[in-house]
């Protein structure tokens, strides 16, 4: 009960006696493009975006990759959209850059051998530290199995078809997500855990000219209020394939989808520093989110073409990134795009 009980007295000296000491690292320092999430116990990250950004996929991204930089980090996945071989495909295909169809279909070559061998050399690493919940939809199975495990990264993907611990028979979604919710606050502060929640938005409105907001955020308001971090994705108007949907002929609407899309993310809120906003690409061949190199056509800004090497990931740093991950840009003064 130390909680209600501790003197303001007692907290002010440890407070100040802290201090004096250096923050230990955060789990994502260094990894490609979400550097500066700056995750570490007691965060609750929302990412959210329309269909096809590839959310899941970042997430994903970002768990495996603070798994490979941080040998004590353990980390459980409660994914109703995918299975755990799925998931496990796209990072092989994300580490060994090859491309998902290729591996979903089990049609790798002999030449494919030593990339293969790399991404499964980082997938081993982590994989006595990389759980899969058997009961996605159940909060109370997910943080059951961080506590058998002692994991300290919960991934939940999506939260919107979860079951709340406190409340698993609630049948209002508007009910049901806002219990939830609380239960991940309260992990996150009683337990001292970090959680990833992978949302979807809402179909109509919300957006400010086509780009999502706080307010597009679907369900309950209680996801804006809890979560530390909110990061919203969405398709960049100007970069590559931003209509892959428009195409009439099937062949070249498939050939358009393979492709990579320029992808506009907000660090829309974050609850213990500034927001931020840049570009990135996601490589949907690859299932890999990267920052932008200078032959990607990104289209035309209001200051003129853009520059590449300006942009940078949030909270850039010169750390090398994850083995098999991809490199991070440098960490310029100005990051050549507006923050909104």
């Amino acid at each position: 009960m130390e909680r209600l009980t501790t003197p303001w007295a007692v907290r002010g000296r440890r407070f100040r006696e802290g201090l004096k000491r250096p923050l230990p690292p955060a789990w994502s320092d260094g990894i490609a493009v979400f550097s500066g999430l700056k995750l570490r116990p007691g965060k609750l990250l929302l990412i959210a975006g329309e269909p096809g950004v590839g959310k899941s996929s970042a997430a994903l991204q970002i768990v495996v990759d603070c798994l490979a930089r941080n040998p004590e980090l353990k980390a459980v996945v409660a994914s109703v959209e995918m299975s755990p071989e799925t998931c496990l495909e796209r990072q092989l295909a994300r580490l060994a850059r090859l491309p998902l169809d290729r591996i979903a279909a089990h049609a790798t070559t002999e030449a494919d051998d030593a990339r293969l061998g790399g991404a499964f050399a980082v997938l081993d690493g982590i994989g006595d530290r990389l759980m899969w919940c058997d009961e996605p939809h159940s909060l109370r199975a997910a943080v059951r199995l961080a506590a058998l495990t002692g994991a300290d990264l919960l991934l939940l993907d999506f939260v919107q078809e979860m079951e709340p611990a406190s409340d698993p028979t609630q049948t209002d979604e508007y009910a049901r997500l806002s219990a939830l919710v609380r239960d991940l606050g309260k992990l996150c502060v009683e337990r001292d855990l970090a959680v990833i929640a992978v949302s979807s938005l809402r179909r109509s409105g919300g957006a400010n000219y086509g780009r999502p907001g706080l307010s597009s955020l679907r369900g309950s308001g209680s996801l804006e209020y809890r979560a530390t971090d909110v990061v919203l994705m969405s398709r960049h108007p100007e970069g590559p394939n931003p209509g892959d949907r428009e195409h009439d002929d099937p062949e070249a609407r498939r050939v358009a989808r393979r492709g990579p899309v320029g992808v506009l993310i907000d660090h829309a809120k974050n609850r213990h520093g500034p927001v931020d906003s840049f570009r990135a690409i996601f490589e949907r061949e690859h299932q890999a989110f990267r920052m932008p190199r200078p032959d990607d056509d990104l289209g035309p800004t209001s200051a003129g073409p853009p520059d590449p090497a300006s942009f940078r990931p949030l909270g850039a740093t010169t750390a090398s990134p994850a083995p098999g991950a991809t490199p991070a840009a440098d960490d310029p003064d100005d990051d050549g795009f507006d923050v909104y």
